[in-house]
């Protein structure tokens, strides 16, 4: 197993800046200062599992919102192939409801089925720190793994697009949030789709999860896209015939929690004919961000014209 697969590079670092110029004009029409937003852009040679990566605020940790559910996912299907979950056709669809559409009450299904932890009534005593050590299960498996890119990270709570109540406040106030850096949720989406510290098993289900639709046609017949607005918007009409996009988004409106509301956020990974690829990681905070719908594509456009092949 690769405890190291992204590299810093001078190359990287090059076209980072070059994108950070290019995209300052959007950024500033949605109000975000260069505290605001986080990239990685990694670079994979054809064949490689490993990458040249640059980053801007790689190592800030940012409420991620929906990425997270890559987490809870991978490790629920290896629970599945150890054969300590026991899968079943509603657990089999919450997995694909959560990841494809991004499902929060299937996501929610899915944490049920690892913590063993159901219902909201509140809790006290030795239920609630029973059920505080199960809601950090998925944590201390993907901490476990020793990744370098990992710290400051966290997943221990359920989706939500509101505030928290009962025993999912209680979870919040004594864990804290769900929690990535841009290079943090940038190695999750790398360990979804490349064969390392999970099975091939795993990750072919992860690749298969994650893929999206590259045709204008394709996009656009879906009901519930995380390309369109998203950077695959952007990346999509660029790339060359046979290339493939995996990703996955983030986003949350208002929850009257400060901390966890007005966010935009994507992972898109492109693979292409040749055999190369390309990871991109944009995260975002702030209200006037969160409620666009062009603010990523715009993004994702000026990676393809920074990073893809002319």
């Amino acid at each position: 197993m690769k405890q190291i697969v992204f590299h810093p590079s001078f190359e990287m670092a090059g076209r980072l800046a070059k994108l950070m110029q290019r995209i300052r004009p959007a950024c500033d029409d949605a109000g975000l200062s260069e505290n605001d937003i986080g990239v990685v852009l990694a670079s994979y040679a054809a064949g490689a599992d490993e990458a040249e990566v640059a980053a801007h605020n790689g190592g800030v940790a940012f409420y991620p919102a929906s990425t997270v559910k890559l987490g809870w996912a991978a490790v629920a299907l290896e629970r599945i192939e150890a054969g300590t979950l026991q899968p079943h056709d509603e657990l089999d669809r919450c997995l694909s409801d959560m990841i494809g559409i991004s499902s929060n009450a299937a996501t929610n299904y899915v944490v049920d089925c690892l913590t063993g932890v159901t219902g909201d009534t509140l809790l006290e005593g030795d239920d609630l720190a029973t059920a505080l050590e199960a809601q950090q299960v998925v944590t201390r498996r993907l901490a476990s793994f020793g990744w370098p890119e990992w710290e400051r990270c966290q997943i221990v709570q359920k989706a939500s697009d509101e505030d928290r109540y009962g025993r999912h406040r209680q979870f919040r106030d004594e864990l804290g949030h769900n929690s990535l850096t841009p290079m943090g949720a940038a190695r999750l989406m790398h360990e979804c789709l490349f064969v390392n510290f999970f099975s091939e098993q795993v990750t072919s289900r992860m690749r298969e999860l994650t893929s999206r639709p590259v045709s204008a046609k394709a996009i656009a017949a879906e009901p519930i896209s995380q390309v369109a607005a998203f950077l695959g918007g952007g990346l999509a009409p660029a790339l060359p015939a046979g290339s493939r996009l995996h990703s996955k988004a983030g986003w949350s409106m208002y929850t009257g929690d400060d901390s966890a509301q007005w966010r935009r956020h994507d992972l898109a990974f492109v693979a292409l004919p040749d055999g190369s690829g390309l990871l991109a990681v944009v995260f975002t905070k702030g209200e006037k961000a969160a409620r666009s719908e062009t603010l990523l594509p715009a993004v994702g456009k000026e990676i393809a014209a920074v990073c893809l092949p002319g």
